[in-house]
Protein backbone atom coordinates (compact mmCIF):
# COMPACT_ATOMS: atom_id res chain seq x y z
CA UNK A 1 0.00 0.00 0.00
CA UNK A 2 2.83 2.39 0.89
CA UNK A 3 4.61 1.59 -2.36
CA UNK A 4 1.48 2.50 -4.38
CA UNK A 5 1.22 5.84 -2.54
CA UNK A 6 4.84 6.69 -3.42
CA UNK A 7 4.31 5.73 -7.06
CA UNK A 8 1.18 7.89 -7.32
CA UNK A 9 2.93 10.82 -5.62
CA UNK A 10 5.87 10.50 -8.03
CA UNK A 11 3.54 10.36 -11.01
CA UNK A 12 1.61 13.43 -9.83
CA UNK A 13 4.85 15.35 -9.31
CA UNK A 14 6.16 14.39 -12.75
CA UNK A 15 2.93 15.39 -14.50
CA UNK A 16 2.76 18.66 -12.56
CA UNK A 17 6.34 19.49 -13.47
CA UNK A 18 5.69 19.18 -17.21
CA UNK A 19 2.72 21.55 -17.06
CA UNK A 20 -0.03 18.97 -17.35
CA UNK A 21 -3.18 19.68 -15.40
CA UNK A 22 -6.81 18.71 -15.43
CA UNK A 23 -9.14 20.93 -17.41
CA UNK A 24 -10.64 23.44 -15.00
CA UNK A 25 -14.07 25.04 -14.90
CA UNK A 26 -12.91 28.35 -16.44
CA UNK A 27 -13.02 27.76 -20.17
CA UNK A 28 -12.49 31.29 -21.43
CA UNK A 29 -10.07 32.19 -24.18
CA UNK A 30 -7.21 34.48 -23.22
CA UNK A 31 -6.98 36.57 -26.40
CA UNK A 32 -9.37 39.07 -28.02
CA UNK A 33 -11.44 37.40 -30.73
CA UNK A 34 -13.41 38.75 -33.68
CA UNK A 35 -15.94 36.38 -35.30
CA UNK A 36 -16.35 37.12 -39.01
CA UNK A 37 -17.38 35.42 -42.22
CA UNK A 38 -20.86 33.96 -42.39
CA UNK A 39 -21.86 33.48 -38.76
CA UNK A 40 -25.05 31.51 -38.27
CA UNK A 41 -26.70 29.92 -35.23
CA UNK A 42 -23.63 27.97 -34.10
CA UNK A 43 -21.27 30.96 -34.30
CA UNK A 44 -23.76 33.17 -32.46
CA UNK A 45 -24.16 30.56 -29.72
CA UNK A 46 -20.36 30.23 -29.48
CA UNK A 47 -19.99 34.01 -29.11
CA UNK A 48 -22.70 34.06 -26.43
CA UNK A 49 -21.02 31.25 -24.48
CA UNK A 50 -17.60 32.93 -24.68
CA UNK A 51 -19.09 36.23 -23.50
CA UNK A 52 -20.66 34.46 -20.52
CA UNK A 53 -17.15 33.26 -19.63
CA UNK A 54 -15.92 36.88 -19.66
CA UNK A 55 -13.95 36.53 -22.88
CA UNK A 56 -13.28 39.53 -25.12
CA UNK A 57 -15.33 38.50 -28.18
CA UNK A 58 -16.96 40.60 -30.89
CA UNK A 59 -19.27 39.45 -33.66
CA UNK A 60 -18.81 41.27 -36.97
CA UNK A 61 -22.14 42.11 -38.56
CA UNK A 62 -24.11 42.21 -35.31
CA UNK A 63 -26.11 45.25 -34.25
CA UNK A 64 -24.12 48.21 -33.01
CA UNK A 65 -20.86 49.75 -34.17
CA UNK A 66 -18.57 47.50 -36.17
CA UNK A 67 -15.63 46.30 -34.07
CA UNK A 68 -12.14 47.01 -35.39
CA UNK A 69 -9.75 44.18 -36.00
CA UNK A 70 -6.81 45.84 -34.21
CA UNK A 71 -5.01 43.26 -32.08
CA UNK A 72 -7.79 40.67 -32.31
CA UNK A 73 -7.53 37.13 -33.56
CA UNK A 74 -10.22 36.45 -36.16
CA UNK A 75 -12.39 33.36 -36.23
CA UNK A 76 -13.43 33.04 -39.88
CA UNK A 77 -16.70 31.14 -40.11
CA UNK A 78 -16.64 29.38 -43.47
CA UNK A 79 -19.83 27.36 -43.07
CA UNK A 80 -22.50 27.39 -40.37
CA UNK A 81 -25.67 25.64 -41.35
CA UNK A 82 -28.48 23.34 -40.34
CA UNK A 83 -29.88 20.99 -43.00
CA UNK A 84 -33.12 19.04 -42.80
CA UNK A 85 -33.62 16.45 -45.54
CA UNK A 86 -36.27 13.82 -46.17
CA UNK A 87 -34.82 10.31 -46.05
CA UNK A 88 -37.87 8.14 -46.52
CA UNK A 89 -41.53 8.21 -47.39
CA UNK A 90 -44.30 5.63 -47.10
CA UNK A 91 -46.46 4.28 -49.94
CA UNK A 92 -48.85 7.26 -49.74
CA UNK A 93 -46.01 9.78 -50.05
CA UNK A 94 -46.00 10.89 -46.41
CA UNK A 95 -42.63 11.56 -44.78
CA UNK A 96 -41.57 8.89 -42.32
CA UNK A 97 -37.87 9.65 -41.74
CA UNK A 98 -35.84 12.87 -41.69
CA UNK A 99 -32.08 13.40 -41.50
CA UNK A 100 -30.84 16.39 -39.51
CA UNK A 101 -27.37 17.62 -40.45
CA UNK A 102 -25.34 20.30 -38.70
CA UNK A 103 -22.13 21.60 -40.31
CA UNK A 104 -19.62 24.09 -38.91
CA UNK A 105 -16.34 25.02 -40.67
CA UNK A 106 -13.93 27.68 -39.46
CA UNK A 107 -10.32 28.81 -39.37
CA UNK A 108 -8.39 31.08 -37.01
CA UNK A 109 -6.22 34.01 -38.17
CA UNK A 110 -3.85 36.06 -36.00
CA UNK A 111 -3.80 39.91 -35.94
CA UNK A 112 -1.15 39.99 -38.71
CA UNK A 113 -3.37 37.94 -41.03
CA UNK A 114 -1.41 34.69 -40.72
CA UNK A 115 -3.45 31.51 -40.48
CA UNK A 116 -3.09 29.98 -36.99
CA UNK A 117 -5.50 27.10 -37.52
CA UNK A 118 -6.16 25.66 -40.96
CA UNK A 119 -9.83 25.28 -41.85
CA UNK A 120 -11.47 22.76 -39.56
CA UNK A 121 -14.83 21.14 -39.83
CA UNK A 122 -17.39 19.58 -37.51
CA UNK A 123 -20.36 17.68 -38.91
CA UNK A 124 -23.09 15.91 -36.97
CA UNK A 125 -26.00 13.89 -38.37
CA UNK A 126 -29.06 12.55 -36.64
CA UNK A 127 -31.94 10.52 -38.04
CA UNK A 128 -35.44 11.29 -36.83
CA UNK A 129 -38.58 9.25 -37.43
CA UNK A 130 -41.50 11.39 -38.49
CA UNK A 131 -45.26 11.08 -38.41
CA UNK A 132 -47.64 13.61 -39.96
CA UNK A 133 -50.09 13.06 -37.11
CA UNK A 134 -47.44 14.18 -34.60
CA UNK A 135 -45.94 17.01 -36.66
CA UNK A 136 -45.96 19.65 -33.89
CA UNK A 137 -44.25 17.37 -31.38
CA UNK A 138 -41.72 16.28 -33.99
CA UNK A 139 -40.87 19.92 -34.78
CA UNK A 140 -40.11 20.50 -31.10
CA UNK A 141 -38.07 17.29 -30.98
CA UNK A 142 -36.19 18.41 -34.10
CA UNK A 143 -35.33 21.76 -32.49
CA UNK A 144 -34.16 19.99 -29.31
CA UNK A 145 -31.92 17.71 -31.37
CA UNK A 146 -30.45 20.69 -33.24
CA UNK A 147 -29.75 22.42 -29.89
CA UNK A 148 -27.95 19.29 -28.63
CA UNK A 149 -25.92 18.99 -31.84
CA UNK A 150 -25.09 22.70 -31.65
CA UNK A 151 -23.79 22.32 -28.08
CA UNK A 152 -21.64 19.38 -29.21
CA UNK A 153 -20.29 21.43 -32.14
CA UNK A 154 -19.37 24.31 -29.83
CA UNK A 155 -17.57 21.95 -27.45
CA UNK A 156 -15.80 20.35 -30.41
CA UNK A 157 -14.68 23.72 -31.79
CA UNK A 158 -13.31 24.72 -28.41
CA UNK A 159 -11.46 21.44 -28.06
CA UNK A 160 -10.01 21.69 -31.59
CA UNK A 161 -8.10 24.84 -30.88
CA UNK A 162 -10.18 27.84 -29.87
CA UNK A 163 -8.73 27.76 -26.36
Amino acid sequence: MQRRTWILAGLATTLGACGWRLRGANRSINYPLLVAGSPGPIARALVQELRQNKSNVALLGSNGPAPTRGDRYTLLVLQDQRVRSIQGTNSTGQVREIKLLLQFRWSLVDPEGQEVLAPRSITFEQDLSFSESQALGKEQEEEAIFQTLQARAIDGARLQGLE
